[in-house]
């Protein structure tokens, strides 16, 4: 496949060296004069234009896959680390506690949750379980901007 597609580039390039060199000899002429002198040689421009599109078109798609594959790559390492991280909850009292301590240092968590008091159990531990998570997420990207 490999060895296919570097013969496809030499003829490619030959083609456009030729090109080059015939252009360089037409200046001053239209496009329509230069279509039907490349025509009279034999040379098939709607071939050439199909193929220079096919192959634009490949490197494109290429390129968009190599972009997306890496994005998945990342999105599994974030999402690996998320899931590797270990969250001890702390009792119902405890929690209250930590939640105050956590949202006494964001004001726009303690903004957002100021009246966390009407929260059940359940929210205040999902709450908690987030803040530990962006905490976490934090640290991991400072650790990498080091």
């Amino acid at each position: 496949m490999m060895n296919n597609d570097k013969k496809k580039g030499k003829y490619m390039a030959s083609i456009f060296d030729n090109l080059i060199d015939f252009l360089g000899d037409s200046e001053g002429q239209s496009s329509e004069e230069i279509c039907d002198e490349l025509k009279a040689e034999g040379i098939d421009i709607d071939n050439i234009v199909m193929k220079v599109d096919s192959l634009v078109a490949s490197k494109i798609e290429e390129s968009e896959r190599g972009w997306i594959n890496e994005s998945h790559k990342q999105l599994e390492r974030e999402l690996a680390m998320l899931k590797s991280i270990d969250i001890k909850i702390p009792s119902y009292e405890e929690l209250k506690e930590k939640i105050r301590q956590l949202t006494s240092q964001d004001s726009n968590a303690y903004a957002y949750f100021s009246n966390f008091k009407d929260l059940s159990e359940d929210d205040l531990r999902a709450l908690y379980v987030d803040f530990q998570k962006l905490k976490a997420i934090d640290e991991e990207q400072g650790s990498e901007n080091d």
